[in-house]
Protein backbone atom coordinates (compact mmCIF):
# COMPACT_ATOMS: atom_id res chain seq x y z
CA UNK A 1 0.00 0.00 0.00
CA UNK A 2 1.65 3.49 -0.79
CA UNK A 3 1.79 5.54 2.17
CA UNK A 4 2.25 9.43 1.79
CA UNK A 5 1.03 12.63 4.63
CA UNK A 6 1.16 9.92 7.45
CA UNK A 7 -2.17 8.05 5.84
CA UNK A 8 -2.33 5.17 3.91
CA UNK A 9 -4.47 4.61 0.93
CA UNK A 10 -6.47 1.45 1.27
CA UNK A 11 -8.88 -0.31 -1.66
CA UNK A 12 -12.11 -1.22 -0.62
CA UNK A 13 -13.27 -2.12 -3.84
CA UNK A 14 -15.70 1.01 -4.70
CA UNK A 15 -12.35 3.42 -4.32
CA UNK A 16 -9.43 4.61 -1.86
CA UNK A 17 -10.13 5.19 1.62
CA UNK A 18 -7.39 7.20 3.70
CA UNK A 19 -7.22 5.62 7.10
CA UNK A 20 -4.79 7.60 9.23
CA UNK A 21 -1.61 5.68 10.39
CA UNK A 22 -2.42 6.75 13.83
CA UNK A 23 -4.94 4.00 14.49
CA UNK A 24 -2.59 0.81 15.32
CA UNK A 25 0.00 3.08 16.24
CA UNK A 26 -2.01 5.19 19.49
CA UNK A 27 -2.35 1.86 21.57
CA UNK A 28 0.29 2.17 24.77
CA UNK A 29 0.69 -1.45 24.23
CA UNK A 30 3.13 -0.88 21.44
CA UNK A 31 5.18 0.89 23.01
CA UNK A 32 8.44 0.05 25.86
CA UNK A 33 7.04 2.72 27.97
CA UNK A 34 4.24 5.79 28.70
CA UNK A 35 6.92 8.47 28.15
CA UNK A 36 8.17 6.95 24.86
CA UNK A 37 4.32 6.38 24.00
CA UNK A 38 3.29 10.26 24.81
CA UNK A 39 6.85 11.33 22.79
CA UNK A 40 5.44 9.37 19.83
CA UNK A 41 2.15 10.05 19.72
CA UNK A 42 2.99 13.41 19.63
CA UNK A 43 4.55 13.14 16.56
CA UNK A 44 1.34 11.67 14.62
CA UNK A 45 -1.78 13.53 13.43
CA UNK A 46 -3.66 11.78 15.32
CA UNK A 47 -2.48 12.93 19.16
CA UNK A 48 -4.85 10.57 20.82
CA UNK A 49 -3.06 8.25 23.19
CA UNK A 50 -5.11 4.59 23.98
CA UNK A 51 -4.42 3.70 27.41
CA UNK A 52 -5.17 0.02 26.72
CA UNK A 53 -4.18 -3.73 27.83
CA UNK A 54 -4.75 -3.19 31.33
CA UNK A 55 -2.58 -0.01 31.23
CA UNK A 56 1.02 0.48 32.88
CA UNK A 57 2.76 1.07 35.71
CA UNK A 58 4.83 4.56 36.06
CA UNK A 59 8.20 3.19 37.81
CA UNK A 60 9.66 6.57 37.51
CA UNK A 61 8.52 10.40 37.52
CA UNK A 62 7.34 11.00 34.09
CA UNK A 63 6.40 14.63 33.45
CA UNK A 64 4.08 14.73 29.94
CA UNK A 65 2.81 18.34 30.89
CA UNK A 66 4.26 19.29 28.05
CA UNK A 67 2.22 17.60 25.32
CA UNK A 68 -0.59 19.75 25.57
CA UNK A 69 -1.64 18.40 22.55
CA UNK A 70 -2.12 14.78 23.78
CA UNK A 71 -5.59 13.59 24.60
CA UNK A 72 -4.99 10.33 26.89
CA UNK A 73 -7.77 7.88 26.26
CA UNK A 74 -8.29 5.23 29.14
CA UNK A 75 -10.20 2.67 27.75
CA UNK A 76 -12.31 0.01 29.85
CA UNK A 77 -10.85 -0.74 33.18
CA UNK A 78 -7.55 0.40 32.10
CA UNK A 79 -5.40 2.24 34.88
CA UNK A 80 -2.36 3.80 35.33
CA UNK A 81 -0.65 2.62 38.37
CA UNK A 82 1.95 5.49 39.93
CA UNK A 83 4.77 3.82 42.43
CA UNK A 84 5.26 5.08 45.73
CA UNK A 85 7.14 8.02 45.62
CA UNK A 86 6.98 8.59 41.97
CA UNK A 87 4.78 11.81 40.21
CA UNK A 88 3.16 11.18 37.21
CA UNK A 89 2.02 15.33 35.86
CA UNK A 90 -0.28 15.63 32.69
CA UNK A 91 -0.79 18.85 31.07
CA UNK A 92 -4.73 19.13 32.62
CA UNK A 93 -7.72 17.36 33.44
CA UNK A 94 -8.93 18.00 30.06
CA UNK A 95 -6.48 15.93 28.12
CA UNK A 96 -7.68 12.91 30.00
CA UNK A 97 -10.61 11.19 28.24
CA UNK A 98 -12.67 8.91 30.39
CA UNK A 99 -15.53 8.57 32.00
CA UNK A 100 -15.97 10.72 35.43
CA UNK A 101 -16.82 7.25 37.03
CA UNK A 102 -14.18 5.57 35.59
CA UNK A 103 -10.85 4.33 37.96
CA UNK A 104 -7.77 5.36 35.83
CA UNK A 105 -4.87 5.89 38.36
CA UNK A 106 -3.87 3.99 41.44
CA UNK A 107 -0.95 3.31 43.68
CA UNK A 108 0.28 5.27 45.90
CA UNK A 109 2.53 8.04 43.74
CA UNK A 110 1.10 10.83 42.78
CA UNK A 111 -1.21 12.10 39.82
CA UNK A 112 -0.53 15.98 38.98
CA UNK A 113 -1.60 18.34 36.65
CA UNK A 114 0.06 21.59 35.26
CA UNK A 115 -3.43 23.49 34.45
CA UNK A 116 -6.14 23.45 36.08
CA UNK A 117 -9.52 21.83 34.81
CA UNK A 118 -12.64 19.58 36.63
CA UNK A 119 -11.36 16.07 38.21
CA UNK A 120 -13.40 13.45 39.80
CA UNK A 121 -12.21 10.56 42.96
CA UNK A 122 -14.02 8.24 41.10
CA UNK A 123 -10.82 8.58 38.83
CA UNK A 124 -8.85 7.42 41.99
CA UNK A 125 -10.84 4.48 42.91
CA UNK A 126 -13.48 6.29 45.23
CA UNK A 127 -17.26 6.23 44.37
CA UNK A 128 -20.55 5.36 45.71
CA UNK A 129 -20.07 2.21 45.52
CA UNK A 130 -16.21 1.89 46.91
CA UNK A 131 -15.32 0.91 50.06
CA UNK A 132 -14.99 3.95 52.83
CA UNK A 133 -11.34 2.90 52.96
CA UNK A 134 -11.14 3.34 49.11
CA UNK A 135 -12.66 6.99 49.28
CA UNK A 136 -11.05 8.14 51.83
CA UNK A 137 -7.81 7.41 49.33
CA UNK A 138 -9.51 9.03 46.52
CA UNK A 139 -10.49 11.79 48.25
CA UNK A 140 -7.06 12.41 49.59
CA UNK A 141 -5.15 12.11 46.25
CA UNK A 142 -8.25 14.49 44.84
CA UNK A 143 -7.17 17.09 47.19
CA UNK A 144 -4.04 17.24 46.67
CA UNK A 145 -4.60 18.78 43.20
CA UNK A 146 -6.05 21.87 44.36
CA UNK A 147 -8.54 21.67 41.59
CA UNK A 148 -12.81 21.65 41.57
CA UNK A 149 -13.27 18.26 41.70
CA UNK A 150 -17.04 17.54 40.64
CA UNK A 151 -19.06 14.01 43.04
CA UNK A 152 -20.88 11.82 41.00
CA UNK A 153 -25.03 10.97 42.43
CA UNK A 154 -25.27 9.23 45.91
CA UNK A 155 -23.49 8.66 49.04
CA UNK A 156 -20.00 8.48 49.57
CA UNK A 157 -19.06 6.71 53.10
CA UNK A 158 -15.78 7.45 54.36
CA UNK A 159 -13.71 5.62 57.69
CA UNK A 160 -11.43 8.89 58.49
CA UNK A 161 -11.85 12.41 58.59
CA UNK A 162 -10.63 14.47 55.81
CA UNK A 163 -8.80 17.61 55.21
CA UNK A 164 -9.06 20.00 52.52
CA UNK A 165 -7.17 22.59 51.91
CA UNK A 166 -7.04 25.13 49.07
CA UNK A 167 -9.28 23.00 46.98
CA UNK A 168 -11.26 25.48 45.02
CA UNK A 169 -14.63 23.59 44.65
CA UNK A 170 -16.41 20.77 45.80
CA UNK A 171 -19.65 19.68 44.11
CA UNK A 172 -21.99 17.23 43.36
CA UNK A 173 -24.15 16.78 40.54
Amino acid sequence: FPSHDNNTDIWDGTGKIKVAQAITENFLSFYSSFSVAVAAVNDLENKTLIIDNGGATIGSNTDVSAYTGVQFQFLGNCILSVSAGVTLTFPSPASIVASPNQQIFSGSGTVAFSTGGTIYPEWWGGGTGASAAANVTAFTAAFAQKLPIVCQPGMYNFNAALTATDVPLLKGV
